[in-house]
């Protein structure tokens, strides 16, 4: 699962949020505050009510465990430094950049003496 800018756990770990349902709560983990945090969380006024709610939802999360993931696979692109013309995303799959048709070199190319 490719996360959003934005941490939203609400499809993922909210007891409504079961597969039945729609959402991604594939082993139906429930928690009556942690239900409350995440729907305060999205339905904040203010980016600072927001950050409030979100961080105790992550203390929350660390008391009671929804999930432990053993694994993260850490991709990484290696790109010249004078390539341009390109985006590199890192929430992508793949963290590689894309639109290969728009990269070129900003260096002039290399004339061969003849």
């Amino acid at each position: 699962r490719i996360l959003a800018p934005y941490p939203d756990d609400y499809a993922v770990f909210d007891s409504k949020q079961t597969r039945e349902r729609g959402g991604y709560n594939l082993g139906s983990f429930s928690d009556g505050q942690i239900d409350v945090l995440l729907e305060r969380a999205r339905s904040a006024s203010s980016p600072t009510s927001a950050r409030r709610a979100l961080d105790r939802y992550q203390e929350r999360s660390a008391e009671v465990l929804p999930a432990i993931f053993l694994y993260s696979n850490m991709l990484g692109a290696v790109i010249p430094a004078d390539l341009r013309g390109y985006e590199l995303t890192p929430l992508s799959a793949t963290a590689l950049p894309s639109g290969f048709q728009f990269w070129y070199l900003s260096r002039p190319h290399a004339t061969s003496p003849h």
